[in-house]
């Protein structure tokens, strides 16, 4: 497993506002940018979660695409339990996610010092970055449970 495998942004409104962007055209993370009004550095990680969730495909700037899920999601109503159901599924089907947080979208969430754990031994991030990472993961958990 890689360490961008673990997502680090917290809002999965903004990493809809990306997938919409690509599906109107931007190709560019200036693109993106203006349109969505999030720093280079908060699209590059919002492209990367829309990756690892599978609703944008392609890796450079000129070949980013909407998968099937990704155009499924943007035909819903943002906030709507709709989306989150569709966010449900596509964290749950997620394998890497499965093995660094199983469970995270049960009853009872795991321990977020276990998820910090396997993403240090995973990954092999740092405990400070597995820390960042498993925030995310838990931040991803409360927009949908709510």
């Amino acid at each position: 497993m890689k360490g961008t495998d673990i997502p680090q942004i917290d809002s999965l409104e903004h990493i809809r506002n990306v997938v919409q962007a690509v599906a109107d055209g931007k190709q560019e993370t200036a693109e993106i940018e203006t349109v969505v009004g999030l720093s280079t550095r908060h699209i590059n990680y919002a492209i990367q979660a829309a990756h690892v969730l599978e609703l944008l495909v392609g890796k450079d700037e000129d070949n980013l695409r909407v998968t099937r899920q990704g155009k499924v999601l943007l035909g819903l109503e943002p906030g709507s339990d709709h989306e989150k159901t569709i966010y449900r599924l596509v964290v749950e089907c997620n394998r890497e996610l499965k093995k660094v947080a199983p469970g995270l979208l049960e009853a009872e969430p795991p321990e977020v010092g276990d998820i910090i754990r396997r993403i240090e031994v995973l990954a092999k991030l740092s405990t400070a970055t597995a820390k960042r990472r498993a925030q995310t993961l838990l931040a991803w958990r409360q927009q949908i449970m709510d």
